[in-house]
């Protein structure tokens, strides 16, 4: 959803697969882990947008509509 979403509305950005190249599964986990992540497990995706981190997003549409305007 997310990355259709972006690519729809032509905003910019870098999809870095934790699946299919795992040295990004390290990188996800240091940026959430500066955001305050305290472990257990994740709900993908993970978005860095502007140096924030958002995890466990609620409202995927909401956020993304967000970005459009920042």
């Amino acid at each position: 959803f997310a990355v259709k979403y972006l690519t729809d509305n032509k905003i910019k950005f870098n999809e870095l697969n934790t699946t299919i190249h795992y040295p990004n599964n390290a990188l996800m986990f240091d940026k959430l882990e500066a955001a305050g992540f305290k472990g257990g497990s994740v709900t993908m995706p993970v978005i860095v947008y502007k140096d924030k981190v958002y995890y466990n997003i609620q409202d995927m549409a909401a956020i993304l509509k967000s970005f459009e305007t920042k």
